[in-house]
C-alpha cells in the first residue's frame, strides 16, 4: 500500500525517533519523578497530527510503551524532558543498544493492529481518493498544477519526477498509472 497518508515506516519514526513533540513540551520539574504519562501521550498524539495529519492518542502510547520496553533504561521522565527541552526524542540516550528500523517497524504494526489506526488510515486514503459520487477525483492529467507539473517532468525522463508521481498522485488515477510506467519507457 501505498499513498499520501499511510505511512507505516515515517509514522513510527516521526513519532519515536526524529520530529515528536512541537511547540513547548509539558512542565516537569527536573527532579520531579511524577511525570504525567498523559501529557506526554498527549503532546506526543499532536505532533503526529501537526506532521502527518493523523491524530490517535492510542498509537501514540502504544508507541511510547513500546519504546520504553525495547529500551528499559529509558523511563516517562526521560521521554517527556526530552520533549520539553528539544520538542523530539532525538536526543533520548539509552546505555543500551538502540532499537534498530526492524524493531521500529514491527512496533509500528503491533501498534496499528491494536487499535483501529489502520483502518482509520485505510478511510482517509479512501476519502481523500474519491469524490462524493464515488469517483476519482484530481486524477488526470490538467486536474492538478504539482502532478502536471511531475507528469511533464517524468515525460522529458526525469525518473525521479515518475517516482515521485506514482507516490503522490491518486489511486487509480492517470497520474498513477503514468509514474508507475515512467512515462511509458517502463522502469528499472
Amino acid at each position: 500500500m501505498k499513498k499520501h497518508k499511510i505511512y507505516l515506516a515515517a509514522l513510527v519514526c516521526l513519532l519515536l525517533v526524529s520530529n515528536c513533540g512541537g511547540g513547548s513540551g509539558p512542565n516537569f520539574d527536573a527532579g520531579n519523578s511524577g511525570v504525567d504519562k498523559e501529557s506526554v501521550v498527549k503532546i506526543a498524539a499532536e505532533s503526529l497530527e501537526t506532521e502527518t495529519g493523523f491524530y490517535s492518542e492510542e498509537y501514540a502510547e502504544c508507541l511510547l510503551e513500546g519504546l520504553l520496553e525495547i529500551t528499559p533504561d529509558l523511563s516517562w521522565e526521560d521521554i517527556g524532558e526530552a520533549l520539553e527541552r528539544d520538542g523530539n526524542l532525538e536526543s533520548l540516550q539509552s546505555s543500551e543498544q538502540a532499537p534498530d528500523e526492524e524493531e521500529l517497524l514491527s512496533l509500528a504494526f503491533t501498534c496499528m493492529g491494536e487499535g483501529d489506526v489502520l483502518e482509520d488510515l485505510m478511510d482517509d486514503v479512501a476519502e481523500d481518493g474519491t469524490s462524493s459520487d464515488g469517483n476519482s477525483v484530481g486524477g488526470n492529467y490538467g486536474d492538478d498544477p504539482y502532478l502536471d507539473n511531475l507528469y511533464d517532468q517524468c515525460a522529458d525522463g526525469d525518473d525521479q519526477a515518475c517516482d515521485d508521481l506514482f507516490w503522490e498522485s491518486p489511486l487509480n488515477s492517470e497520474y498513477e498509472a503514468f509514474g508507475e510506467n515512467c512515462g511509458g519507457r517502463g522502469c528499472y
